[in-house]
């Protein structure tokens, strides 16, 4: 398993760069890392401010442009409403997923409410 830091940047990277490439937007640069908790946490406030940005209007009609990303051993082409919905999205729970269990098993009190997004 990778460790936290590597979570964290794939999180923050992917947040960003994934629904750049649908919309057609230049893609946000990639973190590394090797950052420390308040570099992280002001890459995950920029990373909400982007999103923040990121309008309905970017979207629309990009549902069926193709994205092709060069994944290591495959380079998977999905149109991107799939791509966001399905490959991206998902990636990024598994990823956060991950940090929240490494989190867990270092004993920070987490629990179920802290892994829905916005919190409750």
């Amino acid at each position: 398993m990778n460790p936290l830091s590597f979570q964290a940047m794939v999180v923050i990277n992917f947040s960003k760069q994934w629904p750049a490439r649908v919309a057609g937007l230049e893609v946000p640069e990639s973190i590394d890392e090797t950052l420390d908790l308040a570099g992280y946490k002001a890459e995950i406030a920029k990373a909400k401010d982007w999103l923040a940005g990121l309008t309905a209007e970017k979207l629309a009609g990009r549902e069926d442009v193709p994205v092709t990303f060069n994944l290591g051993m495959m380079e998977p082409t999905l149109p991107g409403q799939t791509w966001l919905t399905g490959f991206s999205t998902t990636n990024v729970y598994f990823h956060l997923s991950i940090a929240y269990a490494i989190l867990r098993a270092r004993g920070v009190p987490l629990g179920k409410p802290d892994m829905f997004a916005g919190g409750l």
